[in-house]
């Protein structure tokens, strides 16, 4: 998946070593937020993180990094297929709807929302 970026951004990415992307970033907060990864394809034996019948893991932990303010922000790493970022986050989106207010989720099993698909009903 690729985008454009503003062209701000695109010189600090076209010019990226960790230098230049720290003094980027240093003027912003260090702010606190709950960060959901999705694994495509993790393999089996993981005594941790066990992956559902399609392969997948999702999970959840607190981070804190120095960002805007931005609520709700989606990372997806250029050269992941669209339906694999579109499954991935289609089951962190369930997930998180049997969260808490305080976003504490309970432990997501494995195969609780293995079979996701385009036809799951919703609206995306």
């Amino acid at each position: 998946m690729n985008f454009k970026l503003c062209p701000k951004c695109r010189a600090v990415i076209d010019n990226a070593d960790k230098v230049a992307l720290l003094e980027h970033y240093a003027f912003k907060d260090v702010l606190h937020f709950t960060q959901y990864d999705g694994w495509i394809d993790y393999p089996p034996g993981d005594c941790v993180m066990t992956p559902d019948e399609e392969g997948d893991v999702v999970m959840s932990t607190s981070a804190w990094e120095l960002r805007s303010g931005v609520p709700v922000r989606v990372h997806i790493l250029d050269g992941t297929e669209t339906k694999d970022a579109i499954r991935i986050l289609q089951k962190m989106i369930l997930w998180m709807a049997d969260c808490s207010p305080d976003q504490s989720c309970k432990e997501m099993r494995p195969s609780e929302y293995a079979g996701v698909g385009l036809d799951d009903g919703l609206p995306f």
